[in-house]
């Protein structure tokens, strides 16, 4: 369908060019004929050359060959600037021109070649434009004799070119419809290997072999990312990178940046490009697939923004262009490597050119001569006149060696056809040109698939851009390895010459030191070593950032995408490729000072409270120890005191399963058995004390019933176990209780002793003013209080170090100190500086126990102790004596004294009219309000704990 719409569009333009042009066509057909020496009849480009008899020299001319067979000829032979042909002659495509008519002409004198024809050529420029390559085609179609023959319109029998794809693509397709044969030395489009281009053949190889061949160089050097420009012309340029770009990826090669441009570029157009290559600056290798004049453009661009020291790898459109030789184009692309289809030197095709003179009939020759000898041969100029005999020197571009024997291969395959096709009928022709098999000069086979592609294996010569010995740039391109499709790539690594990113290179691929062979490096982005991971940028998988893993991540691969994931309690290795086991690290005194402070602290609180004890126990007669505490619960307190420092051991040694069980049942029991006796003083000091002492038992089985049910809820909920926390800064594993679950034994233990507290406040408080409580109340409320106080700020800061099992740790076990520290203060260190600073406090009380001690004196005989009961029985009798005598004595005085004090009873009785039950009771008020003064005196109050 889009062949047949295609046919009709072409088809219309052409009758309408047709229509246009018939006239000037009917007037160049009879000056074909009729004058020897007509005038070039198209202005846009080209020149026609014929040879009117087989023994004489060729003459340039205008016109066709008249009974000959004529070969049509497309050349890009000047340049095209703002969409129009300049006068600009571009000396290769000059010297293509010429060897196909060079080809002809040595066809031609060889008698025993096509004995029955005589060649001819019809050539046109198109100045690399494709709109100007269907004209130039479709000149060749109306140059036709007889314009009623539709079997043969054209009087072309063959077209040799065009040089580029794309311009390829569009006259193949007007030549199909017109069935004219065309052979192209240059164009590799794969597009044209389709049925629909039934006309078109090549002989040079595709461009799926060049793109493989390209990739194969690449992969040889280890150049893992490269960047890939090309043209924008859809035939070579963008079907050629998309190729390519297929090509590397299947060989982990990654295409770092890839981008299209064309001739016409300006050099805004360029500054994406320029701008993503400096970005990328260790990207090396740039991998072109170009024609030879937009290249050139693009070398400029480079040149003026001093980009430097890349290795190109140029496409057969571009490796063979003498142009690079120049020194402004050789300091950028010095060192190029390129692939080129073989090729081989005719020393008598650079002798024809040297020989070539200017000529009115040839406007291609006659424009580069003036260039080139800074002469005129017209009258009317400003500079002087060319008098035809210059010469052209050794250096000039037009005798540069080129690729040029494709062109005459080419020349030669139209004409085998000829000589083997009997008819002049295109299709014959095409058969017969599709048969045609012969070796080159370079041996190498010339034949033909059924589609027009070149049927041998494909070759191409590997060729390296240097400077000669004195490091002047040379031309052409120094072989330094072939590719094939059967034998794959052969290169002598030490022959290349290098690059350099100041222009200045002067040596090859040779490392002096050591002999080894060093090609550029040509990566987006480095390697990314053990323990470290890609990270792409710019949406491009070449190019990417080595992020390092963390400490419990490591990769065991070079480029991994993942850092992979250590256990909880390992860390990744020095190298990190792997995994070590962390340190057990225990909240104990070996391995943490603070813990070894806390040990002390202990110590110190253990020992200070038995010092107490001991004191206590010493003075416990006197008043102030006798009376405190209830007189029965001091020193269960203190013993209570000691095991609240001592329990703080469970927090500071290594833990395990059951030890966490174990602390969290018992850790809290001492602080629930300080506030108990609490509990039971406050009961015992009320005035009915005998009564509040029965239930001291109950309330002691109530609290401890109720301390039980909350730590197994505690268990219910929340089983003790270990809490493992990494500290992968020191490499440690923390190891301890877990204590920070919402409900666990350690946050309900912790609940109840807070509800104690508040029970204690409300019982204290009330019992404060009770008659007989000797202000004990009093310093129970304040230890309660100060308990409070102090478990809540615990348990904020608890709450705020939950993410730390040392710090839990910590906490926990100064919430420990601190309770015992808060009994010990507020309950003992009163009453320690009361019997310091009060004499009354000092009083002995209560009844005193001693020893008694006897000597022997004697031996316990029977002699001996039947003397002493008879001394005995004298000494009672005589004591007995001496006591009636005393008591006699004293029974005088005594009713003495009873006579006087019958007056004083009497006014007694009259003074005080109390019975004497009242006044007993009044003695023992005076008792007691002597006790109380010494304990409201300013050395019992206390005002902090």
């Amino acid at each position: 369908m889009f062949l047949l719409t295609f046919r009709i569009l072409l088809l219309s333009y052409i009758l309408y060019v047709f229509a246009i042009n018939v006239y000037g066509a009917n007037e160049e057909l009879i000056t074909n004929v009729t004058d020897s020496t007509p005038k070039d009849t198209r202005t846009t480009g080209g020149y026609q050359e014929s040879k009117p008899n087989r023994p004489s020299h060729m003459e340039l001319t205008s016109g066709l060959l008249k009974d000959s067979a004529n070969i049509g000829g497309l050349f890009s032979i000047r340049t095209f600037r703002d969409g129009k042909c300049q006068r600009d002659i571009d000396p290769s495509g000059l010297q293509k021109m010429y060897a196909m008519v060079y080809m002809i002409e040595k066809i031609n004198e060889d008698p025993d070649f096509l004995s029955n024809i005589t060649l001819g050529f019809h050539i046109h420029d198109y100045c690399g434009d494709v709109n100007e390559a269907v004209a130039s085609s479709m000149d060749f179609i109306m140059s036709a004799k007889d314009c009623s023959n539709n079997e043969n319109l054209s009087d072309v029998k063959a077209v040799v070119g065009p040089m580029h794809s794309d311009s390829a693509l569009s006259v193949a397709s007007l030549l199909s419809l017109f069935k004219v044969p065309e052979i192209s030395p240059f164009v590799t489009s794969t597009d044209l290997s389709d049925e629909r281009y039934n006309y078109f053949l090549r002989n040079v190889p595709s461009d799926d072999a060049q793109i493989i061949a390209m990739a194969d160089i690449v992969q040889h050097f280890g150049w893992s990312s490269v960047a890939v420009l090309s043209t924008d012309d859809l035939g070579y340029g963008v079907k050629g990178s998309e190729l390519l770009s297929v090509e590397l990826q299947a060989r982990n090669i990654c295409v770092a940046y890839q981008t299209r441009f064309n001739a016409a570029y300006t050099d805004f157009d360029f500054l994406d490009m320029i701008t993503n290559l400096r970005n990328m600056s260790n990207i090396r290798v740039l991998v072109t697939i170009s024609d030879d004049k937009s290249i050139l453009r693009l070398l400029d661009v480079f040149r003026q923004n001093e980009l430097y020291g890349y290795t190109w790898v140029a496409s057969e459109g571009w490796a063979w262009s003498p142009t690079l030789a120049e020194d402004r184009y050789y300091k950028v692309v010095q060192g190029m490597l390129g692939v080129s289809v073989p090729s081989f030197n005719d020393p008598n095709f650079k002798e024809y050119l040297k020989r070539l003179k200017p000529s009115s009939d040839d406007p291609f020759l006659t424009q580069y001569w003036e260039h080139t000898h800074n002469c005129s041969l017209e009258t009317l100029s400003d500079v002087s006149m060319c008098t035809g005999n210059e010469s052209f020197s050794d250096d000039d571009p037009l005798l540069s060696e080129a690729l040029v024997s494709p062109i005459m291969d080419s020349v030669k395959v139209i004409a085998y056809g000829l000589q083997e096709c009997n008819s002049s009928e295109p299709k014959q022709l095409l058969r017969c040109l599709k048969n045609v098999s012969f070796i080159n000069e370079n041996d190498y086979r010339i034949s033909f698939k059924p589609n027009g592609d070149l049927a041998t294996g494909a070759r191409y010569d590997i060729i390296n851009l240097q400077p000669s010995n004195g490091f002047q740039p040379i031309f052409p391109p120094k072989l330094i390895g072939s590719w094939t499709e059967n034998g794959g790539l052969e290169i002598n690594k030490s022959a290349i010459f290098c690059t350099s990113r100041d222009g200045n290179c002067e040596q090859n691929w040779k490392d002096s030191s050591d002999g080894d062979i060093n090609p550029p490096k040509s990566f987006c982005s480095a390697d990314c070593d053990f323990g470290s991971r890609k990270h792409t940028i710019w949406d491009n998988l070449c190019c990417w950032e080595c992020i390092p893993c963390s400490n419990t991540e490591y990769t065991n691969t070079t480029n991994a995408l993942e850092c992979n994931k250590c256990n909880y309690d390992e860390i990744a290795n020095s190298s990190k490729n792997g995994c070590n086991k962390l340190r057990p690290h225990y909240f104990t005194p070996k391995y943490n000072n603070i813990a070894l402070i806390t040990c002390i602290v202990i110590v110190i609180g253990i020992a200070g409270t038995v010092l107490i004890l001991i004191f206590f126990i010493v003075k416990r007669r006197s008043t102030v120890v006798h009376l405190s505490c209830g007189k029965l619960f001091k020193f269960p307190l203190l013993t209570s005191i000691i095991c609240c420092f001592a329990f703080v051991s469970f927090l500071l040694s290594p833990v395990s399963s059951f030890s966490c069980l174990l602390s969290a049942t018992i850790l809290f029991l001492p602080i629930v058995a300080c506030e108990t006796i609490l509990l039971f003083i406050c009961f015992t000091h009320k005035r009915d004390s005998k009564k509040a002492k029965r239930y001291n038992t109950w309330i002691f089985f109530i609290i401890l019933s109720s301390y039980t049910s909350c730590v197994a809820v505690g268990y219910i909920v929340k089983k003790p176990e270990l809490a493992k926390d990494p500290d992968y800064v020191r490499d440690i594993l923390v190891i301890g209780c877990e204590m920070n679950a919402a409900i666990s034994c350690y946050s309900m233990a912790t609940v109840f002793v807070l509800l104690l507290d508040v029970v204690g406040i409300t019982i204290a408080y009330r019992t404060r003013t009770t008659e007989g409580n000797f202000n004990e109340a009093k310093f129970i409320f304040y230890t309660f209080i100060a308990h409070t106080m102090l478990w809540v700020a615990f348990m904020l800061v608890k709450v705020l170090t939950s993410d730390d099992i040392n710090r839990t740790h910590l906490t926990s076990a100064f919430g420990m100190i601190g309770s015992a520290s808060v009994f010990l203060a507020c309950m003992f260190f009163p009453k320690l500086n009361a019997y310091k600073r009060k004499p009354e406090a000092r009083i002995l009380v209560g009844n005193k126990r001693g020893w008694k001690f006897r000597r022997k004196t004697k031996e316990n005989t029977s002699e001996s102790l039947i003397e002493d009961s008879s001394n005995t029985k004298q000494n009672l009798i005589d004591n007995l004596n001496k006591t009636i005598e005393a008591l006699n004595n004293e029974t005088m005085q005594a009713r003495r004294v009873i006579s006087l004090c019958k007056d004083q009873q009497r006014d007694l009785r009259q003074r005080f009219s109390h019975s004497e039950s009242e006044i007993l009771n009044k003695l023992y008020i005076i008792r007691n309000a002597k006790a109380e003064l010494f304990f409201s005196s300013n050395y019992m109050k206390t005002t902090k704990c």
